[in-house]
């Protein structure tokens, strides 16, 4: 199999919004233990150009165990993928494009949530870096 080639074409922000509440001021709170971190995406493809959809919701777990959404972001990334109707009914081929895909979302999405988050209590999370195949997988599995 040829390397898959592709680039950015455009990055949208759907949502960003982000708030404090009182329950991550308090000192007993921990960003470490009390943040629920939800992410989901889907892919579609048209042409030439693959659409990478990912959402992020950052819920803080209160003492009374309800939950405040802090942050919620949804990004489209559009990537042009050369060759890529030739090549996307090849079962592999799309596994490895939306596995590389993915990686360049994620990474990018924690840089712009990291912007968008400062001055915010919530800029205290650090998003770690993941592993894009365990990644894919854990998303792929959770729609099975």
């Amino acid at each position: 199999m040829k390397p898959i080639k592709f680039k950015i074409e455009k990055i949208n922000v759907l949502r960003s919004e982000v708030r404090d509440h009182p329950v991550v001021l308090n000192e007993n709170f921990s960003f470490d233990n009390n943040i629920e971190l939800q992410i989901s995406t889907k892919f579609n493809y048209d042409d030439n150009l693959a659409l990478n959809f990912i959402h992020f919701q950052f819920d803080a777990i209160a003492t009374d165990l309800n939950k405040i959404t802090l942050a919620h972001f949804d990004f489209t990334y559009t990537y042009f993928v050369k060759d890529l109707q030739a090549n996307i009914n090849d079962d592999e081929y799309k596994r490895l494009l939306n596995i590389s895909l993915l990686s360049v979302t994620y990474s990018t999405s924690r840089g712009i949530i990291f912007s968008k988050t400062m001055g915010f209590a919530i800029n205290e999370l650090y998003i770690a870096p993941v592993n894009p195949n365990k990644l894919y997988e854990s998303l792929l599995n959770e729609k099975s």
